[in-house]
């Protein structure tokens, strides 16, 4: 993603608008242009958009990230669909190394009948997916 479609996502997030409408102009309330600004000097660091926005889209979900898990990959959600292709009448599914806890997530979101058990050996990445679980209300 180049700096300029970063800015227009940022600039989406502090306005609480979508990136589309962001295109249609708007003018920054000094709040506004204030919270830009200190998320703005986060991107200049080099800090991933995900990570300073706070939140990445996945499958039916909007994730919480943060530094305690990898960003969910765009690619990943291809295993959304191989899952649902390969799980058959199979009622369970276990999350290893869940991270954010997107894919174990996505798939009680989509496929309500699943029993989904996330784990991870990592306390900090295990606490960010408890967050997105009781987020989606999927526990």
């Amino acid at each position: 993603m180049n700096k300029n479609s970063n800015h227009n996502r940022l600039l989406a997030h502090v306005l609480g608008v979508s990136l589309s409408d962001v295109w249609l102009g708007w003018e920054l309330s000094s709040d506004q242009q204030a919270r830009f600004d200190v998320l703005n000097a986060r991107l200049l660091q080099g800090e991933p958009i995900d990570y300073v926005v706070g939140e990445v889209p996945f499958g039916k979900a909007m994730i919480r990230v943060d530094r305690r898990a990898l960003i969910p990959r765009v690619e990943t959600e291809l295993l959304l669909d191989i899952i649902a292709k390969k799980r058959g009448a199979r009622r369970v599914v276990w999350d290893l190394c869940t991270g954010s806890g997107c894919i174990g997530i996505a798939l009680k979101l989509s496929h309500i009948d699943l029993c989904v058990t996330i784990s991870d050996i990592c306390p900090e990445a295990l606490s960010l997916a408890k967050e997105n679980v009781d987020r989606h209300g999927v526990a």
